[in-house]
């Protein structure tokens, strides 16, 4: 039988878990820091008594302390409505820190007196995630790159494939890859292995022929990279693309591009 001193003892059990996995701070409705864990002034690099009677704007760039979206955030907070996502904030230094969290307005007698904020430092899955694209960015600017969905249909394609194969994007986008391929391969029982070797998850590379749009060929050493990615609808796990790296000859002419997903 549960009584009011069995859902407090609950209650400070649960604030006790999450203070030891979680960044916690806590701010008056103006925005004054009362308290924070250690797990927050680790990640923000202060002490905490660097930080309690400060606004929480020490925490902000210059830029988006002052805009529309800052005090919106507060005036929300200040009406009684929490406020999720990820947000860039402000170390001890200058240091950038990125966090997932939440700001949690705190109700007593109906109204909001205090806004307590749960955090998760995610600045290395930020910072991996912009080197990540800063790599496949230099990559497209030098190769051919198209995505495929595991059932083959064209997802996006970069200038370079588009220009090598003679194609727009709006003409390839929600269109098959078996317009790119031979009809005699296309139609093969060869053709639909590759395909389910790659569903498979198995890396492919190999040299083969391609048609552009004007009907001429366009042989290609190409390599086919099945990967995942995160989709965040609930209930749908990760989704499956494909990529290609690859070199074209097109009438004696060399050319380098990076096709995505599973051509052959």
């Amino acid at each position: 039988m549960r009584t009011p001193f069995t859902e407090a003892f609950d209650a400070l059990s649960v604030m006790s878990a999450l203070n030891r996995s979680l960044a916690i701070i806590e701010f008056d409705m103006q925005g004054i820091v009362l308290n924070a864990n250690e797990n927050f002034c680790k990640a923000i690099g202060y002490d905490l008594r660097e930080i309690v009677g400060k606004h929480h704007r020490m925490f902000v760039y210059p830029d988006d302390a002052s805009s529309p979206d800052y005090e919106s955030l507060w005036y929300g907070l200040r009406s009684g409505r929490f406020d999720k996502r990820q947000y860039r904030r402000l170390g001890k230094g200058g240091r950038e820190i990125w966090i997932e969290a939440s700001y949690n307005p705190i109700v007593r007698r109906g109204r909001p007196y205090k806004v307590v904020k749960f955090a998760a430092d995610i600045t290395a899955i930020r910072m991996k995630a912009a080197d990540d694209a800063g790599k496949l960015e230099a990559l497209s600017r030098s190769q051919a790159v198209i995505e495929f969905l595991p059932d083959g249909t064209v997802v996006t394609a970069n200038p370079n494939f588009l220009s090598t194969m003679g194609y727009t994007l709006e003409e390839i986008v929600g269109k098959h890859h078996s317009r790119f391929c031979e009809n005699g391969y296309a139609s093969s029982p060869d053709y639909a292995r590759f395909w389910d070797r790659l569903r498979s998850g198995e890396f492919i590379s190999g040299e083969v022929t391609r048609i552009a749009r004007n009907g001429g060929r366009v042989h290609i050493q190409a390599t086919y990279n099945p990967y995942n990615r995160a989709r965040r609808q609930c209930g749908e796990g990760r989704q499956v693309r494909y990529r290609c790296y690859f070199e074209g000859r097109e009438r004696d002419r060399t050319r380098r591009w990076a096709s995505g997903n599973g051509e052959r």
